[in-house]
């Protein structure tokens, strides 16, 4: 299953992140929020249905980026957050 990097701005009075991160738990089969508005997931679908979806709880002055991640990378992040993002590509 493709796996997603996920990143937000979310620039409205009254931002609904948890509505936001409910979503991403309702449409993804796997998540791992890494650092605060960035997401890694796993989802069936395209980056354009996945923004289509997540879109769904933006307001329009709100940002999102939704990129398809190979499995290169590297960064320092707690163990639990390796321990999932690194079962995404097993």
């Amino acid at each position: 299953m493709p796996v997603y990097s996920v990143s937000y701005d979310l620039n409205s009075p009254g931002q609904k992140y948890q509505d936001f991160e409910k979503k991403i738990k309702e449409v993804c089969s796997g998540s791992c929020k890494y650092v605060e508005s960035s997401w890694i997931v796993k989802y069936s679908g395209n980056a354009d249905s996945l923004s289509g979806e997540l879109r769904k709880c933006l307001d329009t002055n709100d940002h999102i980026l939704v990129i398809k991640v190979v499995n290169d990378k590297q960064g320092w992040l707690p163990k639990s957050d390796w321990n999932t993002i690194n079962g995404f590509f097993s």
